[in-house]
């Protein structure tokens, strides 16, 4: 029974069974949180050898890997048995998990390999369940946002800053990102990069090919000096090789 200012609505429930429920016409505003009050627990765990971006989840009856991760990683993937549904948390909301690898895990308490399944995870690349938590005695603060496994505690990446900042706080931001992302910010180091799975590669069009040039090739005045510093970088660093050839392509040096 309604009147004027309430109508029916059908809801679908689970096994699409159809509830009915009297509802005000009046609508309402979905209530904002802060950034601060919807943090996750995220931290990097070592999985298989590799740091992954790893999210603590409570509401998780599982733990998971996601197939780009155990790709990088090279993890030992096996087939299950039987595929097993996955049931996410509303209702006709569900995949199948097909895969699941054994793997080390390094945590404090933690020994031996743990099951992992393999589905595909959105932004994180590792997921730790209730089970995991239980079996290792993990506890998730929330309050301090951070995650304890016996005396260690792992800040959340996730955690904001919910002060207000001023001009003041620039030089120590600075210095913290500056040691944080120490790997992007001091430059390449002079050295050789390591082998990747996919290395680049210059590949002539013809190796029997000759190039012979008349003029020499001359560097403009004004950047000799960047070019001197640039080459006496490069041969320390082993980039580039002082060796007589038979050939040579001119350098083009294009300041930026």
């Amino acid at each position: 029974m309604t009147d004027d200012a309430h109508t029916i609505a059908a809801i679908k429930g689970r096994g699409n069974k159809v509830f009915e429920v009297n509802v005000p016409k009046e609508t309402i505003d979905r209530p904002k949180l802060k950034p601060e009050e919807k943090l996750c627990l995220i931290t990097y765990v070592d999985v298989g050898g590799c740091q992954g971006l790893t999210l603590w989840d409570s509401g998780s009856n599982t733990s998971a890997i996601s197939p780009g991760f155990s790709n990088v990683a090279k993890l030992d993937v096996q087939r299950l048995k039987e595929p097993v549904p996955l049931y996410l948390g509303t209702v006709g909301s569900r995949s199948v998990i097909n895969f699941g690898t054994m793997v080390d895990v390094s945590l404090p308490h933690v020994s031996g390999k743990q099951y992992f399944d393999i589905t595909n995870l959105d932004r994180y690349d590792v997921l730790i369940g209730t089970p995991f938590m239980l079996k290792h005695g993990v506890i998730l603060d929330f309050e301090s946002q951070c995650v304890r496994i016996g005396n260690t505690i792992s800040p959340s990446k996730g955690k904001a800053r919910a002060v207000s900042l001023t001009d003041d706080d620039i030089p120590s931001l600075r210095e913290q990102w500056y040691e944080e992302y120490a790997d992007m910010m001091r430059g390449v180091p002079e050295q050789m990069p390591p082998w990747r799975e996919v290395n680049h590669e210059n590949n002539l069009v013809d190796d029997d090919k000759r190039y012979h040039y008349h003029t020499p090739a001359r560097c403009p005045h004004s950047l000799r000096d960047e070019l001197r510093k640039k080459t006496q970088r490069y041969l320390r660093a082993g980039w580039w090789e002082a060796c007589t050839v038979e050939q040579a392509a001119p350098l083009l040096c294009v300041p930026k």
